[in-house]
């Protein structure tokens, strides 16, 4: 009989256990602030292919970042629509094929406002454009602003599962596009307070025009009291197609995210540096910056680094994932000040170009813009073998600095294309000698 009762004791309790509820939600208000801690160890392999050869070469990675955060503006669901951060530290590494490459933001740039849509997190810096390495640092660490999303909004037992959301699964994941989610969270336990949870599960997109299959495998705390989330550590496993701008890949990825919710609001986002926090994202505040030796170039997002080295910088337009253009911009010879090379000593350049043909002139003239001197020769041929249109400018400063930038397009998709070239060209500045 003793065993009997004690059995039966230890029925009621489980039954107890598990018929226990947590309404697991956020619901955050403007100008709570935050303390964020996050931590990335990555590890793979890429693929390329010199010459038609596959070539596998071993990549790793890490990432420490922390900042802090005021909420500006909820969404509708209670989570963060708009943030207001500061970063004390954004730096990472990574190393292809045993090359080490470094990065870290820059002191100019640390205070920053975040942007969540329904489809993606809008990152931008209040006292200047952003360097696409610099983007990469504060948009590509896991969306903090994808927390709150990844919960159940509702009374959850334990051992319950929910569906995360399709908005949850693209911002956490950072798709471009979503095709399939797959992503499941389950409450896990109650204790002291503290509810614990996990999310696993597959899902399909598109990151950079490339499709993207992934493996997770998560685990959460979130504080019932505060109604909030205070830790994750995200491991997903990825498999990346080779795309337009980026090689074939297979990467594990560990992301650790530590949230301490602020009693007091950090210096650093004071109110002197709130009157910085633009109201509404301009196209101008989401532009790009690359600073060249003998010139700097702000450009739009849409356009992906492809290539940057001394003599070089390539640029690649993406149209709804879909590549339609190439931009190159190089160092031309320096002219005498005030002074430009000639249009006829241009059209010499245009027809050097290594695997150029030219079979029709499609128009030239110069182009006018502010401070600086800009002609543009256009025309149909073959680059290397294959029907392109290739549009070409000659840009002078005053000081008789010039570069050149090269448009390359499949002749369908020119017509498409020609407003935006002008876009990247009016952001061609020469800075001055000091």
């Amino acid at each position: 009989m003793p065993v009997r009762l004690a059995a039966f004791a230890a029925l009621l309790v489980s039954s107890s256990l598990f018929a226990q509820t947590v309404t697991l939600s956020e619901q955050l208000k403007p100008g709570e602030c935050f303390g964020y801690e996050l931590t990335l160890k990555l590890d793979g392999s890429m693929k390329l292919y010199p010459n038609g050869k596959m070539q596998t070469l071993p990549m790793t990675g890490e990432a420490g970042i922390k900042f802090v955060e005021r909420v500006e503006s909820p969404d509708a669901a209670g989570g963060a629509g708009k943030v207001v951060r500061y970063y004390t530290e954004a730096k990472g590494s990574n190393t292809f094929g045993g090359e080490m490459s470094k990065r870290e933001l820059s002191a100019e740039r640390r205070l920053t406002v975040a942007v969540r849509t329904e489809t993606e997190t809008v990152h931008v810096c209040p006292n200047g454009p952003f360097t696409r390495d610099e983007l990469d640092l504060v948009g590509d660490h896991f969306d903090t602003l994808a927390l709150p999303l990844l919960l159940p909004n509702k009374e959850i037992k334990i051992g319950e599962t929910w569906t995360v959301s399709d908005s949850g699964c693209q911002h956490a994941l950072l798709f471009d596009g979503l095709a399939k989610n797959n992503l499941k969270g389950t409450l896990t336990g109650v204790k002291d307070g503290v509810a614990t949870f996990t999310i696993v599960g597959t899902a399909e997109g598109v990151e950079m025009a490339a499709g993207v299959k992934v493996s997770v495998s998560a685990t959460g705390t979130y504080d019932i009291k505060a109604g909030q989330i205070t830790g994750l550590v995200w491991e997903q496993s990825d498999e990346r197609e080779r795309g337009p701008v980026s090689p074939e890949t297979e990467v594990k990825a560990k992301w650790v995210v530590k949230r301490v919710a602020l009693a007091d609001e950090p210096k650093e986002l004071k109110a002197e540096a709130g009157v910085k926090v633009p109201e509404k994202l301009t196209a101008e505040l989401t532009r790009l910056r690359h600073a060249a030796a003998k010139y700097t170039l702000t450009y739009p997002r849409d356009w992906m680094t492809v290539a940057n080295t001394p003599d070089h910088f390539l640029l690649r337009l993406l149209d709804a994932g879909e590549p339609v253009c190439q931009a190159t911009v190089s160092v031309w010879k320096k002219a005498g000040k005030g002074e430009h090379s000639t249009p006829t000593e241009f059209k010499e350049l245009i027809a050097r170009v290594p695997g150029w043909e030219a079979t029709e002139a499609l128009g030239e003239g110069e182009v006018k813009t502010e401070g600086k001197w800009v002609y543009r020769w256009s025309g149909k041929g073959k680059q290397n073998g294959t029907p392109v249109v290739q549009t070409f400018y000659l840009i002078a400063a005053p000081s008789g600095e010039q570069v050149t930038m090269t448009f390359l397009c499949s002749p369908d998709k020119a017509t498409k294309t020609a407003e935006r070239e002008k876009d990247v060209i009016e952001g061609v500045s020469f800075p001055e000698k000091k």
